[in-house]
């Protein structure tokens, strides 16, 4: 688990290299899961922007390219729309036995 850097939680890791992510876009990730497992509301973009230290409009970016790949979906227009995909959640699930094979 890592720490998360806007609340002080811990939070799951995804495992950045088999997800084939940017180091930012598994953070982004990282963080959104951990939102969303404590039962918060998707954070805004300021919010996750202070959490990976970057800008909001660089945060736009990346979740722009998480909702190409699959990993997030967003509702344009609407603040705190950002939810995970299913693809998104199976990065977050132990791998099962034959998975690991």
């Amino acid at each position: 688990m890592i720490s998360c850097p806007h609340c002080g939680g811990d939070l799951p890791r995804t495992s950045r290299f088999v997800a084939g992510l940017t180091r930012k876009q598994a953070i982004v990730l990282d963080f959104l899961a951990g939102e969303l497992l404590a039962g918060r509301l998707s954070p805004t973009l300021r919010e996750i922007g202070a959490a990976v230290q970057t800008s909001p409009g660089r945060v736009c970016q990346l979740l722009a390219d998480l909702d190409q790949r699959g990993y997030v979906a967003r509702i344009p227009g609407h603040a705190r729309s950002v939810t995970m995909t299913e693809k998104g959640w199976a990065l977050y699930r132990p791998m099962e036995a034959s998975d690991a094979a």
